[in-house]
């Protein structure tokens, strides 16, 4: 099924944290210095859930991937998006009020399909509102990568804000194409080379999938003995195969 790209206007399904402190004068007591601790770290958590946290080229430098923090299954969508030269701002939206969310707390990433006008070659400033806040810099691409076929799986490396520690070391973003309903599981990201990685997908569970061609952002981390930054990513499983170079800096 050849692959569209995305309205830039429309909402897009992404597959894919303000420090309060409380200060007085006078002699707090044990249970107000307990409350004031749990409302600051409330906060935090808040807060984290709705920053950016850090950004990766992906399809060619078509889109870029963003992390956030928060629950696995309910990930931010972008919806409107607009360019300046090269400031990107992203209207992210929350998905829809039926989505269960589990309880989980950790990164995960949204797909942005970039507005025509935006030179890879050049650092992009990424600014998120609605859902997702806070600007971001995602660094320029040494030269434009050559043009990916249609409904090829692309890669980059996750660069990080520097707020992101919850973001690991070693970071990657991927996409695939497909059903937005069954989106690919990383079964194992595995390396024979410090400059070749293979991320193969889990068995898909039995599971009804709508017949849209979608992008599938996913993350996963690269093992240490990958050092290299322009690394070659093959893809197996799933129903997803090919072969891509990182996109990116370590």
């Amino acid at each position: 099924m050849p692959r569209s790209r995305p309205a830039m206007g429309g909402a897009l399904a992404g597959l894919p944290v303000a420090l309060l402190l409380l200060a007085g004068c006078g002699t707090s007591s044990p249970g107000a210095a307990s409350a004031t601790s749990s409302e600051s770290a409330a906060s935090s958590t808040s807060a984290a859930a709705t920053a950016l946290a850090g950004a990766a080229w992906l399809d060619a430098g078509h889109g870029v991937a963003v992390v956030s923090m928060g629950s696995s299954t309910c990930v931010p969508q972008a919806g409107h998006i607009t360019a300046s030269g090269q400031t990107v701002t992203v209207a992210f939206t929350e998905p829809t009020a039926t989505t269960p969310c589990t309880s989980d707390f950790g990164p995960r990433a949204s797909y942005v399909p970039l507005p025509s006008g935006v030179d890879v070659t050049k650092a992009v400033q990424i600014v998120g509102t609605g859902a997702l806040g806070g600007t971001l810099t995602l660094s320029a691409l040494s030269a434009a990568p050559a043009p990916a076929g249609e409904n090829t799986p692309s890669a980059g490396w996750v660069e990080t804000s520097p707020q992101a520690s919850d973001v690991p070391q070693g970071s990657f973003a991927f996409v695939t194409w497909g059903s937005s309903t069954c989106p690919p599981t990383v079964g194992s990201v595995s390396s024979k080379s410090a400059g070749t990685l293979t991320v193969t997908f889990a068995a898909p569970k039995t599971a009804a999938c709508t017949m849209d061609m979608a992008p599938r952002v996913g993350l996963t981390v690269a093992p240490a003995t990958v050092t290299a930054s322009d690394v070659r990513v093959s893809f197996l499983g799933a129903h997803v195969t090919g072969t891509t170079t990182m996109l990116g800096t370590r």
